[in-house]
């Protein structure tokens, strides 16, 4: 699958700047989704991929825009934003954490506090059209776990979100991009279909690569991550620098 996937964390007017990494202002964003429209691109999700087979046609100009932690603040400017456009989605929950806050780079990398979407408002964006994934349970790195507590991870937070949801999660987007070992075995057994990475170079349906965007992105530079070209070269470039 050569789809472009983009990854996003926080979206707000004025993000704080112990997040800078993981967060882009409503200008960005706003500019990012404008070189969606302008270079052509549908917005699907894995549903669609699922649905229509992962036919050609829809792959050829299709990108999936890609949030992880369900930051709630995403309901003041991004959630409408997309919906405004007729865009969707794939929001990344991790489970526990549900209507609490980001304690995992609060703890770790002394960032700001970021409030998380509770259980109504994981609802409410599912109403909206848009597609909710895993995130693990705990937001851990599941290469440094156990296979027994991975499978944990990944059948919990996926069985959750199912009851809540009242219909399938078909993909997880791994913490840190930390791929547990035996990937596939785990998850096949936890009934998952796509598995998204970070910048990784070789790929599967269990570790799709994603394209990070940043506040330090222009409007040449997301074009560029939309295009094949981009996604080829990053293969390469992760392959040698591994």
């Amino acid at each position: 699958m050569n789809i472009p996937i983009l990854m996003l964390h926080h979206v707000g007017k004025n993000p704080d700047p112990s997040g800078k990494l993981m967060c882009i202002d409503n200008a960005k964003f706003k500019l990012l989704l404008d070189c969606i429209e302008s270079q052509g691109y549908t917005t699907i999700v894995f549903e669609d991929l699922i649905r229509k087979n992962a036919d050609n046609a829809i792959l050829k100009k299709s990108v999936i825009i890609s949030f992880d932690d369900c930051s709630a603040a995403l309901f003041d400017f991004a959630i409408p934003e997309l919906i405004r456009r007729k865009m969707r989605g794939v929001f990344y929950m991790p489970v526990f954490h549900m209507g609490n806050n980001n304690s995992w780079d609060i703890d770790e990398f002394n960032t700001a506090e970021v409030k998380l979407m509770d259980q109504g408002q994981l609802e409410t964006l599912a109403k909206a059209g848009m597609e909710i994934g895993s995130h693990s349970y705990h937001h851990i790195r599941l290469a440094e776990e156990s296979e027994v507590k991975c499978l944990e991870e990944l059948v919990t937070s996926k069985t959750i979100l199912e009851g809540i949801l009242q219909k399938p999660v078909y993909s997880i987007a791994y913490p840190y991009s930390s791929v547990p070992q035996n990937y596939r075995k785990l998850m096949k057994s936890a009934g998952y279909l796509y598995g998204l990475c970070i910048y990784r170079a070789f790929q599967n349906r269990y570790t799709l690569r994603r394209i990070g965007i940043h506040q330090s992105d222009t409007k040449e530079s997301m074009i560029r991550k939309l295009s094949k070209t981009y996604s080829w070269f990053r293969c390469f470039y992760d392959a040698i620098k591994r």
